[in-house]
């Protein structure tokens, strides 16, 4: 079992929460919103993305970026593609460099036409070797459901490739 931390508290974010804490691990959500992070954490329902869905009983969310950043051995981000630049340059002087860095971003930033790794290496300055990508035709509406679904993760490092299979792989989730 591994502690991952999932940055983002939204539709995405948080079923990817379940399919990690579904794949044998410790999950933190942190999320800004502090009405959804008291959703998932009391009730365990995150209604505003995810409609009636019920999350796993070990969910659990913060909104302090320190505490999320401290627990998981493994950073997952699952926020807006848009909002990444930004919340990297407020997270820069706490940001843990050390640990693996798994975008889950699709798309690019409208602004530079840039790719998510390439943010995360331009405003981190994050060796190529501690980031990693997962990808895929997903729909947060199905994969919280645990419909079947594949995926592909990618790294230039093989060690962070063969993590990010071994993180997100269950029955119905193939990586």
């Amino acid at each position: 079992m591994k502690r991952v931390s999932v940055l983002g508290s939204g539709a995405w974010g948080t079923t990817l929460a379940q399919v990690l804490i579904d794949a044998g691990h410790d999950v933190l959500i942190w999320g800004r919103n502090s009405d959804v992070v008291e959703e998932i954490n009391t009730k365990k329902t995150n209604h505003s993305f995810l409609g009636s869905a019920i999350l796993p009983d070990s969910i659990r969310a913060t909104t302090n970026v320190d505490e999320a950043f401290a627990f998981g051995e493994a950073i997952v981000l699952a926020i807006p593609a848009q909002s990444l630049r930004e919340n990297l340059r407020n997270w820069k002087s706490k940001f843990p460099l050390d640990k693996p860095v798994i975008s889950t971003l699709k798309g690019i930033e409208s602004s530079t036409c840039h790719r998510m790794t390439e943010i995360l290496s331009e405003e981190l300055s994050l060796e190529n070797d501690h980031v990693g990508l997962i990808t895929g035709p997903n729909l947060a509406g199905e994969l919280i459901l645990r419909q079947p679904a594949g995926a592909v993760g990618a790294s230039t490092n093989p060690a962070l490739a063969a993590l990010i299979v071994e993180l997100f792989t269950t029955s119905y989730f193939r990586v």
